[in-house]
């Protein structure tokens, strides 16, 4: 937080506009003080609503004291801000809830880099080389390993499908539960998990094109259904199938671009029916990836983001 906003106060230009993202709180407030130091104009932007996510995974109580005080640093954030962007409808109701004026917010929806995440791109060769996944129908979860995530799921998932030979579950990315993950996996006994650790985002592409079906899944809390999550838009333009374990707008998202199967988040049981019905199907996982990559550059790129949010600029 303090150093970037001193590297902004710093600026060789005075900006007009100051975007501060969260997460996290301290981001949109570094943010703030740089829009208030070259008089420009403050855009909150609310990827995830804090400190309600701590709460969600257990991080705080809502009693805490913690908890408190960055509630009342988001309450001052949006007081100050010139315009509010939230990243799904839900949000805008929840802050409207919190006292943000409706006619504040603007919503402006995750994308995806259709140009990065393309169906013609090799699949990674971690994966082709590799004696366990080679020739394997490959269930991915590729993103960051933490709490929110409930990752445990996958792993009970994948237990339930030890029998099944021809199917191996891959995970891709780094996070504070990693090791603890691998950990779970060793007592299971799983030989049919592989955990490749954090690699380069630019890799992620073939990592999704050497999947079959990707799994995007959250906790099953009444917070996380007001998300969307970005990375549901990547599977979909690398026209790969999802498994979603992502209730409210994700999976109304989801039916509306028929780009996989929607399920109840932290249940193993029914993530294991979707996979095992999609590994029987191969025409319909070649359907849903070509729906989920129509839907993607048609509704979802970045190009038509970007004019979104642009026209929220303009308003000023």
């Amino acid at each position: 937080m303090v150093s970037a906003a001193l590297r902004g106060a710093l600026l060789g230009f005075h900006p007009e506009v100051v975007i501060g993202t969260s997460p996290q709180l301290l981001c949109a407030v570094a943010g703030s003080w740089v829009a208030r130091r070259h008089g420009a104009k403050f855009v909150m932007e609310v990827r995830d609503l804090w400190p309600e996510s701590l709460e969600a995974v257990e991080v705080c109580s809502s009693e805490s004291q913690i908890y408190r005080a960055l509630d009342r640093m988001a309450t001052k954030l949006y007081r100050k801000s010139w315009r509010v962007v939230a990243v799904t409808e839900s949000f805008r109701k929840e802050l409207v809830g919190r006292g943000v004026p409706d006619e504040k917010i603007s919503v402006v929806l995750n994308g995806v880099d259709t140009d990065l995440f393309r169906t013609d791109i090799d699949p990674a060769a971690e994966v082709t080389a590799n004696e366990q996944m080679r020739d394997r129908f490959i269930v991915s979860y590729i993103g960051t390993h933490v709490m929110a995530h409930a990752l445990e799921t996958f792993l009970e998932a994948a237990r339930l499908l030890s029998h099944e030979k021809g199917i191996h579950f891959l995970t891709v990315g780094g996070g504070a539960r990693l090791d603890d993950l691998r950990g779970r996996a060793r007592q299971m006994g799983l030989t049919n998990v592989t955990f490749l650790g954090a690699r380069p985002w630019s890799e992620m592409p073939a990592f999704l094109r050497a999947s079959n079906v990707s799994v995007v899944h959250l906790s099953d809390s009444p917070l996380f259904w007001t998300v969307i999550p970005s990375k549901m838009f990547e599977v979909m333009a690398a026209g790969r199938p999802i498994v979603l374990g992502v209730k409210g707008e994700a999976a109304a998202i989801l039916n509306e671009a028929q780009a996989g199967v929607a399920i109840q988040p932290e249940s193993p049981e029914q993530m294991h029916d979707a996979i095992l019905a999609l590994f029987g199907d191969s025409t319909a996982c070649q359907q849903f990836g070509e729906n989920g990559r129509a839907y993607a550059v048609g509704s979802a790129s970045y190009q038509a983001r970007a004019e979104d949010y642009l026209s929220v600029l303009r308003e000023g």
